[in-house]
């Protein structure tokens, strides 16, 4: 996940690329980032949910 946070700011203070170029490679970075996070996020909202409906079946079987 820090891969993406790594390429944009490896990006902003590096001055390999000029102009645009470096703008999209940040950009880039930054949208890596952001779905890495999203990503993450669903997969601790599923769990959460399995958890919670594993819960229900077993007390409806008692």
């Amino acid at each position: 996940m820090s891969t993406g946070l790594i390429i944009a700011l490896a990006n902003i203070f590096n001055s390999a690329f000029q102009g645009s170029m470096r703008w999209i490679m940040v950009g880039c970075g930054l949208l890596i980032f952001i779905y890495n996070l999203i990503v993450t996020f669903d997969q601790k909202q599923n769990e959460a949910v399995n958890q919670n409906t594993v819960g229900i079946v077993s007390r409806k079987r008692r």
